[in-house]
């Protein structure tokens, strides 16, 4: 009889490693494209109105006006969206615990040519009742 519970617990335990890696690899794939999507429609052209809508809560405590000025820069530096210069982002997953819970986040990096130049941008995603939303998103490094 214990030898069944045994077995009967390594057997639970292999199917939940195996659920948690495809649930893994499931957040990965959907961060990565939302990642790139997300950035097209923020800012072709910059706009407000579809950063809040895909902003977590925490980077909507900034505020508007601090919102508004962040894409003002990033307008006046790099210009509306042109294209992904990559098919793909690239994104690594995490955890952090947040009040008792844990947060899963995305750190993304998409590289984006823009009517002034190519960019990398660094996006922090976060999961919110189980749909991505931007925590924080800047640019990483010019490339030219």
């Amino acid at each position: 009889m214990i030898k069944k519970i045994i077995i009967g617990l390594i057997i639970l335990s292999i199917f939940y490693v195996i659920y948690a890696h495809v649930r893994a690899y499931i957040w990965k794939a959907e961060a990565e494209e939302y990642s790139a999507d997300v950035l097209r429609e923020i800012s072709s052209p910059w706009r407000l109105d579809a950063l809040t809508n895909n902003a977590s809560e925490s980077l909507k405590s900034a505020g508007e006006p601090k919102l508004r000025i962040i894409l003002q820069k990033y307008n006046e530096y790099a210009g509306n969206y042109k294209k992904n210069s990559n098919e793909d982002s690239v994104c690594i997953l995490g955890s952090k615990p947040v009040e008792n819970f844990k947060n899963i986040y995305a750190q993304c990096i998409v590289i984006a040519e823009f009517e002034n130049r190519e960019l990398a941008m660094d996006m922090q995603l976060v999961l919110e009742k189980n749909y991505w939303k931007i925590n924080d998103f800047r640019i990483k490094s010019p490339n030219k």
